[in-house]
């Protein structure tokens, strides 16, 4: 491989009809189909989709490219709504190829009833002059970064996402797998990231765009070109070149640089290089003086090791004693990541943001069955910030403040404010902050980024993208001036790489541009518009974290019966081999799903409980059930979103499994009418 700074081995073109910015997954993807390799629905291979009414409104023109169809978009998902199986926040242009790639994968374990409905085919017509330009080493945008030194750092990470959601199309992630891995990839397998970024990276020349895709420059302006298109200044080490284009497609994600740390830890951050792995001393001199110092007295941490006389001892080093704690600042993916891919039993102190009602951490949603290292972490961090603590290596501070850092010895003592508003103070080997990534499209002219509505002068990016701009506007944001993955605002992709931040809260504010009347995107054909749309949907939308699959619905009718919740408590798989749970009101029979409504399942406890409340608010923990001495739950209290994510649920277990009876207060039983239960 050519080293970093030499782009000799390969030149850009002096002009091109579109240039791709970024060439992570959405990027490369997109390079396939303006490849000319056209999308068609195809109700052969695997059978018609299961959504019958979308299979009747594509067959009649299953022999035309998708493109074709997506002409009456609003027509097509019209029925999207009413169903759960549809997001109802995401682009529906997102949700139809998200649906038609891998039907039904959240619902149902058989491979060919999740097979993609979508069917490739090469036409020389439809072949674009495009580059795709990115920074990284390899192609593979920040995935690439993943291979940069992991097998010594030993953080070789899983992926948030299964394998099932990281293919493209063309060359799968399981050809890759069992050809490269040279074992059958298992369902429902969250490979390593390492593995991920290998596929990437071989991607373009697997599916045969290797020419299309330039590695290791960087774009450093867009301006438009006085006639007509673009002017690009492209970087790679000392040597600038210029290209020409005529439309600009940004795929460059929203996570490019991270956001700064406090200002009290900065100047601290990563200058722990060559800081021993362990410790001699403790010198409680300088740290009583360094929590003393208008902040108020130190506490017992760590041990006072001087004499009577105020001088410290001299003592010898002490091998034996462990490790300083590493202190960890974040409440997010990244911050767990670090963690878990620490050496186990590796002393950490770690700070984080505690607001489980307003601003959960996104690991409170992640399942102990699925997500058992990020489930593990949270439940750490939900004892010490309710005031239990636990022994062991893991010490959490819930909304702390880091007020100085001082180099004390071959550690840092901090002082830190606790929620409380007293002070302690940590002695540790290096601080790690994760706070966070963002984008910052300084390298788009001003001109441009006011076309675009980005009002920041530095040109940063909202967390959630340009996604409300496309709801207002459509995909071309500016006259020739297009978006996908990440930046289109679907993107739920997650990969656990160190240093790989959640954004912080929006740094932009929406703001409405009219939109220029201008001639269709792509040369003269129109369908190249939706070429585009296709490859926004896809690449990044179908990568998103899915939820345990649920069974299919069972098919022999029951009679209807009222329980109240002791007599429901005891169908629970243990006491009574069948499995029943209530929601609003409604039992459903759950018995075929054994494996995650038994004793050893996911969901096991909501097995012969009220589950309302857990569904409602995503949370799978025992404190969402209601005692048994208790009233069945109101739920007076639930939010306007949590209702809506509580009927969903409802709809979407009356479409699986059969409604077998009622819950009724104790007392309060009606009289019992024979009757079968509802299909």
């Amino acid at each position: 491989m050519p080293p970093d700074h030499d782009c000799s081995f390969r030149r850009l073109p002096a002009s091109v009809h579109t240039l791709v910015v970024g060439s992570g997954p959405s990027a490369l993807y997109l390079s396939f189909l303006l490849n000319g390799n056209l999308p068609y629905y195809d109700p052969d291979t695997n059978g018609p989709h299961p959504d019958r009414l979308l299979h009747t409104k594509l067959d009649a023109s299953k022999d035309q490219p998708l493109y074709d169809a997506m002409d009456d978009l609003p027509a097509l998902t019209a029925h999207f709504g009413s169903s759960i199986s549809y997001s109802s926040t995401a682009h529906k242009a997102n949700v139809l190829v998200d649906a038609l790639s891998q039907p039904n994968v959240d619902i149902d374990f058989d491979p060919v009833a999740t097979g993609t409905r979508v069917r490739y085919q090469y036409d020389p017509g439809y072949k674009m002059d495009h580059v795709v330009v990115g920074c990284s080493t390899l192609p593979g945008g920040q995935w690439s970064d993943v291979l940069d030194g992991y097998e010594e750092k030993g953080d070789d990470a899983h992926t948030l996402s299964y394998a099932e959601t990281l293919s493209l199309p063309g060359f799968s992630f399981r050809h890759f797998y069992e050809t490269h891995i040279e074992a059958e990839m298992p369902r429902f397998m969250r490979p390593r990231r390492s593995d991920v970024a290998r596929y990437y990276s071989m991607y373009p020349q697997k599916v045969g765009i290797e020419e299309n895709v330039f590695s290791r420059l960087t774009v450093t302006n867009i301006v438009r070109d006085d006639g007509a298109g673009f002017l690009v200044s492209v970087q790679c080490g000392e040597k600038v070149d210029l290209i020409r284009c005529q439309h600009i497609v940004l795929a460059s994600g929203l996570f490019s640089h991270p956001c700064p740390p406090p200002d009290t830890v900065a100047p601290y951050v990563d200058n722990d290089a060559d800081r021993p792995r362990g410790r001699t001393l403790y010198d409680s001199a300088i740290l009583s003086e360094l929590a003393s110092a208008s902040y108020g007295p130190a506490d017992e941490y760590p041990p006072d090791t001087s004499s009577d006389s105020g001088v410290a001892l001299t003592l010898p080093p002490t091998p034996t004693l462990p490790p300083l704690p590493v202190l960890v600042i974040g409440s997010g993916f990244s911050a767990a990541d670090y963690i878990t891919t620490l050496p186990l039993n590796r002393p950490l102190v770690h700070m984080y943001y505690w607001d489980p009602l307003n601003r959960p951490s996104p690991l409170k949603a992640c399942h102990p069955e699925a997500y058992p290292e990020y489930s593990r972490l949270y439940q750490h961090m939900k004892y010490f910030a309710t005031g239990h603590g636990a022994t062991g290596p893991y010490e959490g501070i819930a909304n702390g403040e880091v007020l100085l850092v001082k180099e004390v010895n071959e550690g840092l003592g901090c002082t830190i404010r606790l929620q409380n508003g007293q002070h302690t103070t940590r002695l540790v080997e290096a601080i790690k902050p994760f706070t966070g990534r963002r984008i910052k499209m300084n390298w788009l002219s001003p001109s441009l980024r006011d076309e675009m509505g980005v009002i920041d002068p530095e040109g940063w990016i909202g967390r959630d993208g340009f996604k409300q701009e496309i709801l207002e506007r459509g995909w071309e944001l500016a006259n020739g001036v297009w978006v996908c993955g990440a930046l289109a605002g679907d993107s739920l992709v997650r990969y656990g790489v160190n240093d790989q931040h959640r954004p912080s809260p929006p740094f932009r504010k929406m703001e409405s541009v009219p939109q220029p009347e201008v001639a269709p995107a792509f040369g003269a054909n129109p369908r190249n518009v939706f070429l585009l749309l296709l490859a926004f949907a896809l690449a990044y939308y179908q990568l998103r974290p899915r939820k345990a699959p649920l069974p299919p619905a069972p098919v022999t009718p029951e009679v209807f019966t009222y329980y109240t919740p002791k007599e429901l408590k005891k169908f629970n798989g243990v006491e009574d081999k069948k499995i029943l749970m209530a929601i609003r009101g409604n039992v459903f029979d759950v018995s075929i799903g054994k494996q995650f409504y038994g004793p050893q399942g996911p969901y096991g406890n909501f097995a012969g409980r009220d589950a309302s409340r857990g569904l409602a608010k995503g949370s799978f923990e025992e404190d969402m059930l209601t005692p048994m001495e208790e009233p069945i739950d109101k739920l007076e209290d639930l939010t306007e979103e949590e209702e809506t994510a509580l009927i969903d649920w409802e709809a979407h277990f009356k479409n699986k499994y059969q409604v077998v009876g009622a819950l009724v207060e104790e007392g309060q039983k009606p009289t019992q009418k024979a009757g079968l239960a509802k299909e």
